[in-house]
């Protein structure tokens, strides 16, 4: 074929298919970016759940081993269990003095608080509040500890709205403290004095299997957040 006759494509068109090639490109750039970051935080969400449904788990067995026997769990106070139960990554460190304190904080930046209750005898059970677990999250982790536990509550609040209290004859809100947005160690200590008492929904009953409708309201209602109570001891 001679030069003369050989017709080279429109410019126009040579760039017009370049464009288009960019723009595929770019939309699956943007699915495969999508795709990541759901994987991401699924990932993130999983390693959340196994991580405080391990530190759970210590804290109950260690709870049992340091102070189940006949009346010890009544000797329970925040600061002891911190120091004989907590899991020591869940301490407060102080780097100036390279101490490690009586307070400790779960992965949603939650202090645990423990005190002790009365399930079926006097000072028979350990109590704890897991603080500040995205609903998202609350589900799950219940359901992989309950076994451990002889009663467990979801404490709720509507979306904006502080947690609600305890009604006011409950001997366990001492001080109004009980159902506070933040739980306070003087409202867990309040534990101690009477029953159980109901913080919020009871998902798992006094020795009884977990309710898992109950615990599906629990955690898909209210605002972001949760705290759940915990109940662990003689049975």
């Amino acid at each position: 074929m001679s030069p003369q006759n050989h017709v080279s494509p429109p410019k126009n068109r040579q760039r017009g298919y370049g464009l288009v090639e960019v723009m595929i490109s770019l939309v699956i750039i943007a699915i495969l970016v999508a795709i990541a970051v759901a994987l991401s935080i699924n990932l993130r969400t999983s390693s959340s759940i196994t991580s405080n449904t391990n530190h759970i788990t210590q804290i109950a067995a260690n709870g049992k081993k340091s102070f189940g026997v006949t009346n010890q769990y009544t000797a329970i106070t925040t600061a002891r269990a911190v120091r004989a139960v907590v899991p020591r990554e869940l301490r407060s460190f102080n780097p100036a003095t390279q101490q490690y304190g009586d307070t400790a904080f779960n992965n949603f930046g939650g202090e645990i608080l423990v005190g002790f209750s009365n399930l079926s005898t006097n000072g028979d059970t350990m109590t704890f509040v897991w603080q500040n677990v995205p609903k998202d999250q609350c589900e799950q982790i219940v359901t992989q500890v309950a076994g451990l536990m002889r009663r467990v509550e979801v404490q709720v609040a509507a979306a904006g709205a502080a947690l609600t209290a305890a009604a006011a004859g409950d001997p366990l809100n001492q001080s109004g403290a009980l159902g506070a947005a933040v739980v306070t160690a003087a409202s867990v200590a309040a534990v101690a004095p009477g029953s159980a008492g109901n913080r919020g929904v009871v998902v798992k009953n006094n020795d009884v299997e977990l309710n898992a409708g109950a615990l599906n309201d629990a955690c898909a209602s209210g605002g972001e957040n949760v705290h759940l109570w915990f109940w662990v001891g003689r049975t």
